[in-house]
């Protein structure tokens, strides 16, 4: 009976080794789609065809690509670039679709990363200065009823008045998490708010939270 385990030990031992081999064969052998990109590929690979992350080394070692590919060809967010005179030039950077460049990475002007206890919010860039306001709503109006409000954020020059809170002299991205205590539609509980939120987007901005 030991001696059967062992041997069973052993195939699959062998088996697993022999899988091994032909996903790096596979891997090898990954092809980019396009004469124009007939080169050198290293990475993830999925029927053949180049899949995943990966580095293409093309164009007789002239150029590099270093992205994502889909089904053998440069799909999705990467880099293109080149050495001169044992220097990196990037050539290209952003995203690309069915082998060709589209354009320049988008980037989201702002990110709300978590909201707790608030039916409604908007966020509105209204002019180019570098600054945030924050107004708190309710039922048509201003919130006069906001607790304990803690606000934390990660630069800037706080702004309290009598009827406006707010930051200047902002340096992007702005990062704010607001924190408070509030009652209800119906006035009969009380709600601890959280709003968090980055902007990256220089400019104006003002943030109102509806409860």
């Amino acid at each position: 009976m030991k001696k059967s385990y062992t041997l069973l030990f052993f195939t699959i031992l062998i088996f697993s080794l022999i899988k091994i081999n032909a996903q790096n064969s596979n891997d090898n052998n990954c092809k980019v789609i396009g004469k124009k990109h007939s080169g050198i590929y290293n990475g993830g690979c999925k029927k053949g065809l180049a899949h995943g992350e990966g580095v293409l080394n093309f164009d007789e070692g002239k150029k590099i690509y270093e992205g994502k590919f889909k089904k053998g060809e440069l799909n999705g967010e990467g880099i293109l670039y080149t050495f001169e005179d044992g220097e990196k030039v990037i050539l290209k950077e952003g995203i690309w679709k069915n082998n060709e460049y589209v354009g320049e990475k988008k980037v989201r002007p702002y990110k709300v990363k978590r909201v707790v206890n608030l039916p409604r919010y908007t966020v509105r860039k209204t002019g180019e200065q570098k600054e945030v306001y924050i107004n708190f709503m309710k039922d048509g109006g201003r919130n006069n009823n906001v607790r304990n409000l803690n606000v934390l954020v990660n630069n800037g020059n706080e702004i309290n008045g009598s009827r406006i809170m707010g930051y200047d002299n902002i340096i992007f991205p702005f990062q704010c998490e607001i924190n408070y205590y509030t009652t209800s539609k119906l006035g009969t509980t009380s709600l601890q708010v959280r709003f968090e939120i980055i902007i990256s987007e220089p400019g104006r901005w003002e943030i109102s939270l509806f409860n």
